[in-house]
């Protein structure tokens, strides 16, 4: 993550938002998103069981998406 920031610091800083509250919900957001990402994925390694993937998944994309 802190690859992507630097770059998009660097390169095209919009990407970053255009205030503080911006990237403040920016930041939020990457957080939830790596928390999804880490709760998806963490299942596959240990039991691969898809249903419980599923399970835990639904309401962490549903807060996303409120």
């Amino acid at each position: 993550m802190a690859i992507m920031k630097y770059v998009a610091r660097k390169y095209k800083p919009e990407l970053l938002g255009s205030s503080a509250a911006e990237f403040g919900r920016l930041e939020m957001l990457a957080a939830q998103v790596h928390d999804l990402k880490m709760k998806a994925t963490g299942p596959c390694y240990q039991t691969g069981d898809k249903a419980a993937i599923i399970e835990v998944c639904r309401p962490l994309l549903n807060k996303l998406f409120e």
